[in-house]
Protein backbone atom coordinates (compact mmCIF):
# COMPACT_ATOMS: atom_id res chain seq x y z
CA UNK A 1 0.00 0.00 0.00
CA UNK A 2 2.76 2.40 1.00
CA UNK A 3 4.69 1.56 -2.20
CA UNK A 4 1.70 2.47 -4.37
CA UNK A 5 1.33 5.83 -2.62
CA UNK A 6 5.02 6.54 -3.18
CA UNK A 7 4.69 5.77 -6.87
CA UNK A 8 1.65 8.09 -7.24
CA UNK A 9 3.40 10.96 -5.47
CA UNK A 10 6.56 10.54 -7.59
CA UNK A 11 4.56 11.18 -10.73
CA UNK A 12 3.62 14.65 -9.45
CA UNK A 13 6.01 17.57 -9.89
CA UNK A 14 5.98 18.44 -6.16
CA UNK A 15 5.65 16.46 -2.95
CA UNK A 16 3.53 17.67 -0.11
CA UNK A 17 4.57 16.57 3.30
CA UNK A 18 2.02 16.83 6.01
CA UNK A 19 2.72 15.89 9.57
CA UNK A 20 -0.20 14.89 11.83
CA UNK A 21 -1.95 17.09 14.33
CA UNK A 22 -3.22 16.01 17.69
CA UNK A 23 -6.90 15.45 18.57
CA UNK A 24 -7.32 19.15 19.71
CA UNK A 25 -6.96 20.40 16.11
CA UNK A 26 -10.25 21.57 14.70
CA UNK A 27 -11.65 19.69 11.70
CA UNK A 28 -13.87 21.29 9.00
CA UNK A 29 -17.61 21.17 9.81
CA UNK A 30 -18.67 19.80 6.49
CA UNK A 31 -16.70 16.59 7.03
CA UNK A 32 -17.45 13.96 9.65
CA UNK A 33 -15.18 13.85 12.65
CA UNK A 34 -12.77 11.03 12.72
CA UNK A 35 -10.28 10.12 15.37
CA UNK A 36 -6.81 11.28 14.46
CA UNK A 37 -4.17 8.66 14.02
CA UNK A 38 -2.03 8.30 17.12
CA UNK A 39 1.40 9.66 16.64
CA UNK A 40 4.31 7.41 17.41
CA UNK A 41 6.64 8.47 20.19
CA UNK A 42 9.86 10.06 19.02
CA UNK A 43 12.88 7.89 19.78
CA UNK A 44 15.97 9.62 20.98
CA UNK A 45 18.23 7.39 18.91
CA UNK A 46 16.19 8.00 15.73
CA UNK A 47 18.26 9.66 12.94
CA UNK A 48 17.53 13.32 12.22
CA UNK A 49 15.92 14.20 8.95
CA UNK A 50 18.21 15.57 6.31
CA UNK A 51 17.17 18.77 4.62
CA UNK A 52 16.14 18.24 1.02
CA UNK A 53 15.70 14.46 1.39
CA UNK A 54 12.48 12.86 0.05
CA UNK A 55 9.91 12.34 2.86
CA UNK A 56 6.95 10.08 3.35
CA UNK A 57 3.54 11.62 2.93
CA UNK A 58 1.02 10.96 5.76
CA UNK A 59 -2.61 12.00 5.25
CA UNK A 60 -4.30 12.96 8.56
CA UNK A 61 -8.09 12.89 8.78
CA UNK A 62 -9.78 16.28 9.19
CA UNK A 63 -6.82 18.34 7.99
CA UNK A 64 -6.78 19.62 4.43
CA UNK A 65 -3.39 20.03 2.84
CA UNK A 66 -2.44 23.55 1.85
CA UNK A 67 -2.60 24.70 -1.70
CA UNK A 68 0.54 23.60 -3.59
CA UNK A 69 2.20 26.61 -5.14
CA UNK A 70 3.49 26.68 -8.66
CA UNK A 71 6.76 24.96 -9.64
CA UNK A 72 9.71 26.88 -8.42
CA UNK A 73 7.69 28.89 -5.87
CA UNK A 74 7.67 26.47 -2.94
CA UNK A 75 8.04 27.49 0.66
CA UNK A 76 11.56 27.68 1.87
CA UNK A 77 12.77 26.64 5.24
CA UNK A 78 11.55 29.06 7.94
CA UNK A 79 8.77 30.66 5.87
CA UNK A 80 5.21 30.67 7.35
CA UNK A 81 2.79 28.16 5.88
CA UNK A 82 -0.89 28.78 5.04
CA UNK A 83 -2.96 32.01 5.17
CA UNK A 84 -4.62 34.11 7.88
CA UNK A 85 -7.32 32.17 9.67
CA UNK A 86 -5.53 28.88 8.97
CA UNK A 87 -4.32 27.06 12.09
CA UNK A 88 -0.90 26.68 10.58
CA UNK A 89 -0.46 30.38 9.81
CA UNK A 90 2.65 31.86 11.31
CA UNK A 91 4.36 28.59 12.25
CA UNK A 92 8.09 28.35 11.77
CA UNK A 93 9.90 25.07 10.89
CA UNK A 94 12.36 23.93 13.45
CA UNK A 95 14.67 20.96 13.58
CA UNK A 96 13.22 19.84 16.95
CA UNK A 97 9.55 19.46 15.84
CA UNK A 98 6.63 21.70 16.89
CA UNK A 99 6.27 25.12 18.68
CA UNK A 100 3.41 27.12 20.33
CA UNK A 101 2.39 30.29 18.46
CA UNK A 102 0.41 33.21 19.99
CA UNK A 103 -0.04 31.27 23.24
CA UNK A 104 -2.36 28.71 21.75
CA UNK A 105 -1.88 25.47 23.72
CA UNK A 106 -2.22 23.22 20.71
CA UNK A 107 0.28 21.50 18.52
CA UNK A 108 0.36 22.55 14.92
CA UNK A 109 1.94 21.06 11.83
CA UNK A 110 4.52 22.66 9.59
CA UNK A 111 3.74 22.23 5.92
CA UNK A 112 6.92 21.99 3.88
CA UNK A 113 6.62 22.07 0.10
CA UNK A 114 9.62 20.72 -1.76
CA UNK A 115 9.72 21.37 -5.47
CA UNK A 116 11.81 19.48 -7.98
CA UNK A 117 11.72 16.82 -10.60
CA UNK A 118 10.29 13.42 -9.62
CA UNK A 119 12.67 10.50 -9.20
CA UNK A 120 12.87 8.20 -12.24
CA UNK A 121 10.87 5.04 -12.03
CA UNK A 122 12.83 1.89 -11.31
CA UNK A 123 12.74 -1.11 -13.56
CA UNK A 124 10.55 -4.06 -12.49
CA UNK A 125 13.65 -6.14 -11.78
CA UNK A 126 15.12 -3.47 -9.46
CA UNK A 127 11.72 -2.97 -7.76
CA UNK A 128 11.48 -6.69 -7.14
CA UNK A 129 14.97 -6.77 -5.69
CA UNK A 130 14.28 -3.76 -3.41
CA UNK A 131 13.09 -4.90 -0.04
CA UNK A 132 11.02 -2.65 2.26
CA UNK A 133 12.93 -1.31 5.20
CA UNK A 134 11.73 -2.75 8.48
CA UNK A 135 9.77 -0.27 10.55
CA UNK A 136 10.97 0.56 13.99
CA UNK A 137 8.61 -0.69 16.63
CA UNK A 138 8.51 -2.04 20.09
CA UNK A 139 10.67 -5.06 20.59
CA UNK A 140 8.74 -8.27 20.84
CA UNK A 141 9.57 -11.23 23.02
CA UNK A 142 10.46 -13.22 19.92
CA UNK A 143 13.14 -10.71 18.91
CA UNK A 144 14.50 -10.70 22.44
CA UNK A 145 14.72 -14.48 22.39
CA UNK A 146 16.52 -14.45 19.02
CA UNK A 147 19.04 -11.88 20.32
CA UNK A 148 19.58 -13.96 23.42
CA UNK A 149 20.16 -17.05 21.29
CA UNK A 150 22.62 -15.13 19.09
CA UNK A 151 24.53 -13.88 22.14
CA UNK A 152 24.81 -17.33 23.65
CA UNK A 153 27.99 -19.18 22.58
CA UNK A 154 27.47 -21.98 20.13
CA UNK A 155 27.69 -25.41 21.58
CA UNK A 156 30.58 -27.47 20.32
CA UNK A 157 29.50 -30.43 18.30
CA UNK A 158 30.89 -33.74 19.49
CA UNK A 159 33.73 -35.07 17.37
CA UNK A 160 32.83 -37.95 15.16
CA UNK A 161 34.65 -41.17 15.96
CA UNK A 162 37.52 -42.01 13.61
CA UNK A 163 36.74 -44.55 10.97
CA UNK A 164 38.38 -47.89 11.53
CA UNK A 165 41.18 -48.77 9.07
CA UNK A 166 40.17 -50.76 6.07
CA UNK A 167 40.90 -54.39 6.37
CA UNK A 168 43.16 -55.98 3.79
CA UNK A 169 41.38 -58.34 1.43
CA UNK A 170 41.88 -61.97 2.14
CA UNK A 171 43.27 -64.54 -0.25
CA UNK A 172 39.85 -65.42 -1.64
CA UNK A 173 39.07 -61.76 -2.44
CA UNK A 174 42.41 -61.37 -4.18
CA UNK A 175 41.73 -64.43 -6.29
CA UNK A 176 38.31 -63.09 -7.25
CA UNK A 177 39.86 -59.77 -8.29
CA UNK A 178 42.48 -61.60 -10.36
CA UNK A 179 39.80 -63.62 -12.10
CA UNK A 180 37.81 -60.49 -12.89
CA UNK A 181 40.92 -58.76 -14.29
CA UNK A 182 41.73 -61.83 -16.38
CA UNK A 183 38.24 -61.92 -17.85
CA UNK A 184 38.44 -58.22 -18.73
CA UNK A 185 41.81 -58.73 -20.41
CA UNK A 186 40.54 -61.67 -22.47
CA UNK A 187 37.48 -59.68 -23.44
CA UNK A 188 39.76 -56.83 -24.55
CA UNK A 189 41.83 -59.21 -26.69
CA UNK A 190 38.70 -60.61 -28.32
CA UNK A 191 37.48 -57.14 -29.17
CA UNK A 192 40.84 -55.98 -30.54
CA UNK A 193 41.78 -59.15 -32.38
CA UNK A 194 43.48 -58.21 -35.70
CA UNK A 195 41.72 -58.95 -38.94
CA UNK A 196 43.39 -61.98 -40.60
CA UNK A 197 42.90 -60.52 -44.05
CA UNK A 198 44.55 -57.23 -43.15
CA UNK A 199 47.44 -59.03 -41.48
CA UNK A 200 47.97 -61.19 -44.57
CA UNK A 201 47.97 -58.15 -46.82
CA UNK A 202 50.49 -56.29 -44.66
CA UNK A 203 52.88 -59.24 -44.36
CA UNK A 204 52.61 -59.92 -48.07
CA UNK A 205 53.49 -56.31 -48.86
CA UNK A 206 56.52 -56.42 -46.57
CA UNK A 207 57.73 -59.63 -48.18
CA UNK A 208 57.41 -58.18 -51.66
CA UNK A 209 59.40 -55.10 -50.65
CA UNK A 210 62.16 -57.26 -49.14
CA UNK A 211 62.43 -59.33 -52.30
CA UNK A 212 62.65 -56.24 -54.48
CA UNK A 213 65.34 -54.71 -52.27
CA UNK A 214 67.33 -57.96 -52.15
CA UNK A 215 67.48 -58.51 -55.89
CA UNK A 216 67.87 -54.86 -56.86
CA UNK A 217 71.12 -52.92 -57.09
CA UNK A 218 70.04 -50.19 -54.65
CA UNK A 219 72.31 -51.52 -51.86
CA UNK A 220 74.95 -53.41 -53.77
CA UNK A 221 78.37 -53.66 -52.05
CA UNK A 222 80.90 -51.77 -54.14
CA UNK A 223 83.67 -50.77 -51.69
CA UNK A 224 85.38 -52.33 -48.61
CA UNK A 225 87.41 -50.07 -46.32
CA UNK A 226 90.04 -51.58 -43.93
CA UNK A 227 91.72 -49.62 -41.09
CA UNK A 228 93.96 -50.43 -38.09
CA UNK A 229 96.08 -53.11 -39.74
CA UNK A 230 99.90 -53.13 -39.80
CA UNK A 231 100.99 -56.75 -40.09
CA UNK A 232 98.39 -57.80 -42.66
CA UNK A 233 97.59 -55.93 -45.85
CA UNK A 234 94.09 -54.75 -46.79
CA UNK A 235 93.67 -57.58 -49.28
CA UNK A 236 94.64 -60.18 -46.68
CA UNK A 237 92.10 -58.76 -44.19
CA UNK A 238 89.36 -58.80 -46.86
CA UNK A 239 90.17 -62.40 -47.79
CA UNK A 240 90.04 -63.47 -44.13
CA UNK A 241 86.67 -61.71 -43.69
CA UNK A 242 85.06 -63.50 -46.69
CA UNK A 243 83.47 -60.20 -47.73
CA UNK A 244 82.92 -59.88 -51.49
CA UNK A 245 82.08 -56.93 -53.68
CA UNK A 246 78.85 -57.24 -55.66
CA UNK A 247 76.70 -58.77 -52.93
CA UNK A 248 73.73 -57.05 -51.35
CA UNK A 249 75.03 -54.92 -48.49
CA UNK A 250 72.00 -55.50 -46.23
CA UNK A 251 70.90 -59.11 -46.65
CA UNK A 252 73.90 -60.88 -48.16
CA UNK A 253 76.62 -59.27 -46.02
CA UNK A 254 76.47 -60.41 -42.40
CA UNK A 255 78.68 -58.32 -40.14
CA UNK A 256 78.63 -60.90 -37.35
CA UNK A 257 80.06 -63.62 -39.58
CA UNK A 258 82.76 -61.29 -40.90
CA UNK A 259 83.86 -60.47 -37.33
CA UNK A 260 84.06 -64.15 -36.39
CA UNK A 261 86.22 -64.93 -39.43
CA UNK A 262 88.67 -62.17 -38.53
CA UNK A 263 88.98 -63.15 -34.84
CA UNK A 264 90.03 -66.66 -35.84
CA UNK A 265 93.46 -65.30 -36.75
CA UNK A 266 95.81 -64.96 -33.70
CA UNK A 267 97.15 -61.61 -34.92
CA UNK A 268 93.68 -60.00 -34.72
CA UNK A 269 93.05 -58.84 -31.15
CA UNK A 270 89.66 -57.20 -31.92
CA UNK A 271 87.54 -56.30 -34.93
CA UNK A 272 84.45 -54.23 -35.80
CA UNK A 273 82.38 -54.26 -38.97
CA UNK A 274 79.89 -51.56 -40.04
CA UNK A 275 77.74 -50.86 -43.08
CA UNK A 276 77.93 -47.42 -44.64
CA UNK A 277 74.92 -47.16 -46.89
CA UNK A 278 74.41 -47.38 -49.68
CA UNK A 279 77.48 -49.20 -51.09
CA UNK A 280 80.35 -49.33 -48.50
CA UNK A 281 81.49 -51.85 -45.85
CA UNK A 282 83.91 -50.63 -43.13
CA UNK A 283 86.27 -53.09 -41.34
CA UNK A 284 88.43 -51.92 -38.43
CA UNK A 285 90.92 -54.27 -36.75
CA UNK A 286 93.35 -54.13 -33.85
CA UNK A 287 96.34 -56.43 -34.25
CA UNK A 288 98.64 -58.07 -31.73
CA UNK A 289 102.28 -57.00 -31.92
CA UNK A 290 104.90 -59.68 -32.31
CA UNK A 291 107.95 -58.96 -30.14
CA UNK A 292 110.10 -62.09 -30.04
CA UNK A 293 110.68 -65.54 -31.47
CA UNK A 294 111.40 -68.49 -29.21
CA UNK A 295 113.80 -71.02 -30.63
CA UNK A 296 112.22 -74.44 -30.55
CA UNK A 297 114.36 -77.16 -32.20
CA UNK A 298 114.65 -75.96 -35.77
CA UNK A 299 111.55 -73.70 -35.64
CA UNK A 300 110.92 -70.20 -34.49
CA UNK A 301 107.81 -69.58 -32.40
CA UNK A 302 106.65 -65.98 -32.82
CA UNK A 303 105.01 -64.59 -29.65
CA UNK A 304 103.66 -61.26 -28.38
CA UNK A 305 104.54 -59.60 -25.05
CA UNK A 306 101.94 -61.77 -23.29
CA UNK A 307 103.48 -65.04 -24.53
CA UNK A 308 100.66 -65.79 -27.03
CA UNK A 309 101.90 -67.95 -29.90
CA UNK A 310 101.07 -66.11 -33.13
CA UNK A 311 102.70 -68.40 -35.69
CA UNK A 312 105.40 -70.96 -36.29
CA UNK A 313 108.02 -70.52 -38.94
CA UNK A 314 111.26 -72.18 -40.13
CA UNK A 315 112.70 -68.87 -41.22
CA UNK A 316 114.41 -66.72 -38.65
CA UNK A 317 112.27 -63.57 -38.31
CA UNK A 318 113.65 -60.07 -37.75
CA UNK A 319 112.67 -60.12 -34.11
CA UNK A 320 114.38 -60.63 -30.77
CA UNK A 321 115.49 -64.24 -30.65
CA UNK A 322 114.81 -65.80 -27.27
CA UNK A 323 116.92 -68.81 -26.32
CA UNK A 324 117.23 -71.01 -23.23
CA UNK A 325 113.50 -71.72 -22.62
CA UNK A 326 112.30 -75.30 -22.33
CA UNK A 327 108.70 -75.30 -23.54
CA UNK A 328 106.07 -77.80 -22.50
CA UNK A 329 103.07 -76.61 -24.58
CA UNK A 330 102.98 -75.17 -28.07
CA UNK A 331 99.68 -74.24 -29.75
CA UNK A 332 99.03 -71.42 -32.19
CA UNK A 333 96.57 -68.94 -30.76
CA UNK A 334 97.31 -69.93 -27.15
CA UNK A 335 99.99 -68.82 -24.65
CA UNK A 336 103.14 -70.94 -24.58
CA UNK A 337 104.05 -72.86 -21.42
CA UNK A 338 107.57 -73.63 -20.08
CA UNK A 339 108.95 -76.23 -17.71
CA UNK A 340 110.20 -73.38 -15.52
CA UNK A 341 107.32 -70.83 -15.37
CA UNK A 342 109.42 -68.36 -13.35
CA UNK A 343 112.02 -68.00 -16.08
CA UNK A 344 109.27 -67.60 -18.71
CA UNK A 345 107.56 -64.88 -16.69
CA UNK A 346 110.86 -62.98 -16.19
CA UNK A 347 111.54 -63.23 -19.93
CA UNK A 348 108.11 -61.80 -20.83
CA UNK A 349 108.55 -58.96 -18.31
CA UNK A 350 111.91 -58.07 -19.91
CA UNK A 351 110.28 -58.08 -23.37
CA UNK A 352 107.52 -55.71 -22.19
CA UNK A 353 110.06 -53.32 -20.62
CA UNK A 354 112.12 -53.39 -23.80
CA UNK A 355 109.08 -52.46 -25.95
CA UNK A 356 107.85 -49.71 -23.63
CA UNK A 357 111.38 -48.31 -23.14
CA UNK A 358 111.95 -48.07 -26.91
CA UNK A 359 114.93 -50.44 -26.70
CA UNK A 360 115.82 -53.34 -28.97
CA UNK A 361 117.87 -56.50 -28.31
CA UNK A 362 118.75 -58.71 -31.22
CA UNK A 363 118.82 -61.78 -28.95
CA UNK A 364 118.45 -62.82 -25.30
CA UNK A 365 119.95 -65.89 -23.70
CA UNK A 366 118.05 -66.97 -20.62
CA UNK A 367 119.46 -69.01 -17.69
CA UNK A 368 118.52 -69.65 -14.11
CA UNK A 369 120.85 -67.02 -12.58
CA UNK A 370 121.98 -64.52 -15.22
CA UNK A 371 120.85 -63.46 -18.67
CA UNK A 372 122.65 -61.92 -21.57
CA UNK A 373 120.87 -59.37 -23.76
CA UNK A 374 122.71 -58.48 -26.99
CA UNK A 375 122.44 -54.97 -28.40
CA UNK A 376 124.94 -55.97 -31.04
CA UNK A 377 126.75 -59.21 -31.39
CA UNK A 378 129.78 -57.54 -29.76
CA UNK A 379 127.87 -55.32 -27.24
CA UNK A 380 126.10 -57.22 -24.50
CA UNK A 381 124.26 -56.43 -21.21
CA UNK A 382 124.46 -58.95 -18.42
CA UNK A 383 122.88 -59.32 -14.97
CA UNK A 384 119.87 -60.80 -13.28
CA UNK A 385 116.59 -60.60 -15.20
CA UNK A 386 114.80 -58.48 -12.59
CA UNK A 387 117.77 -56.05 -12.27
CA UNK A 388 118.00 -55.60 -16.03
CA UNK A 389 114.24 -54.97 -16.22
CA UNK A 390 114.52 -52.32 -13.49
CA UNK A 391 117.25 -50.25 -15.17
CA UNK A 392 115.33 -50.33 -18.43
CA UNK A 393 112.14 -49.08 -16.73
CA UNK A 394 113.93 -46.17 -14.98
CA UNK A 395 115.87 -45.27 -18.16
CA UNK A 396 119.44 -45.77 -16.84
CA UNK A 397 120.40 -48.39 -19.39
CA UNK A 398 119.20 -46.19 -22.27
CA UNK A 399 121.40 -43.29 -21.07
CA UNK A 400 124.47 -45.57 -20.83
CA UNK A 401 123.90 -46.86 -24.35
CA UNK A 402 123.51 -43.30 -25.71
CA UNK A 403 126.87 -42.30 -24.19
CA UNK A 404 128.55 -45.32 -25.78
CA UNK A 405 127.05 -44.52 -29.17
CA UNK A 406 128.19 -40.91 -28.90
CA UNK A 407 131.72 -42.19 -28.34
CA UNK A 408 131.26 -44.69 -31.14
CA UNK A 409 131.83 -47.63 -28.80
CA UNK A 410 130.10 -50.79 -30.02
CA UNK A 411 132.19 -53.48 -28.34
CA UNK A 412 132.19 -54.43 -24.66
CA UNK A 413 130.06 -55.61 -21.75
CA UNK A 414 127.60 -53.64 -19.63
CA UNK A 415 127.11 -55.21 -16.21
CA UNK A 416 124.06 -54.38 -14.10
CA UNK A 417 124.53 -54.80 -10.33
CA UNK A 418 121.85 -55.69 -7.82
CA UNK A 419 121.65 -52.09 -6.59
CA UNK A 420 120.87 -50.86 -10.12
CA UNK A 421 124.23 -49.42 -11.11
CA UNK A 422 125.81 -50.11 -14.51
CA UNK A 423 129.49 -50.64 -15.25
CA UNK A 424 131.07 -50.96 -18.69
CA UNK A 425 134.10 -53.02 -19.68
CA UNK A 426 135.25 -52.36 -23.25
CA UNK A 427 136.36 -55.22 -25.42
CA UNK A 428 139.68 -54.75 -27.11
CA UNK A 429 139.72 -56.00 -30.65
Amino acid sequence: MLRRKKKKLKEQEEIVILEPLKEEAEAPAEKPETAPAPSEPVREDAPKEEIGAPKETVIVAGIEPPVVPEEGKGLQEGEPAGEEGDPTYGLQREENGFEVVDGIPVDTAVFTVVSGEPEPEKAPEEAALEEPEPEDGPETPESEESEAEASEPAEEEPEEPAEPPEEEPDEESRQVQKNIAGRKFRRFLRRHRPDPLKTFIVLGGILIVLVLVTFSGAFRLEKIEVTGNSYYTDEEIINMSHAAVGKNLIYQTRTGDIKEFLLQDPYIRSASVKRKLPHTLQIRVRERRQVAAVVYDEEFLVIDDQGLLLRRTNTEPKLTILRGLKLSKIEVGSPIEAEDPDILEKSLALLRAMREGDLYFIKINMSERYIKAYIYDSLVCTGRAEDLTGVIENGRLQRVIEVLFERNIKRGTITISTDGYASFVPEVA
